[in-house]
């Protein structure tokens, strides 16, 4: 390992881990959020395509700004924005608004999930093949 290594790479392997704890989060909360925006469970699973329509955007926008400013600053600015998304979803009582909320969510995990890759291939050059297996 390079020196001055460790740091990056603790910080990726956690953001890459929270990034899957808020992935794995909306599945199971749908019939929750359903109940609290008063729809059925199949007008809820909207949610499900705008999150990934929010990842699709956010894979292609997002990761330009890792070129365009510090990457590591650019990755810390998507994870508190995805934390901060994430304290809102259960007081939102309408599903559109439910459904933009998600579709930022899904925009700034691409930045996490596309921003941990190139950070970790930019920081071990060479040897980022065995970093990015751990990753994933």
């Amino acid at each position: 390992m390079q020196k001055g290594t460790l740091k990056p790479l603790i910080t990726y392997y956690l953001a890459l881990f929270g990034l899957g704890l808020t992935t794995v989060t909306v599945g199971p909360t749908l019939p929750g959020l359903a109940q609290q925006v008063n729809v059925d469970i199949g007008e809820i699973s909207i949610l499900i395509s705008a999150k990934e329509i929010g990842h699709l955007f956010g894979a292609l926008l997002l990761v330009r700004l890792l070129d365009k400013m510090n990457g590591n600053k650019a990755l810390g600015i998507f994870i508190l924005t995805t934390a901060f998304l994430l304290i809102f979803f259960p007081f939102i009582p309408q599903l559109v608004i439910l459904a933009i909320l998600i579709f930022a969510l899904g925009l700034f995990s691409a930045g996490i999930d596309s921003g941990t890759n190139t950070l970790t291939i930019w920081t071990f050059k060479e040897k980022s093949a065995t970093t990015l297996n751990g990753l994933h």
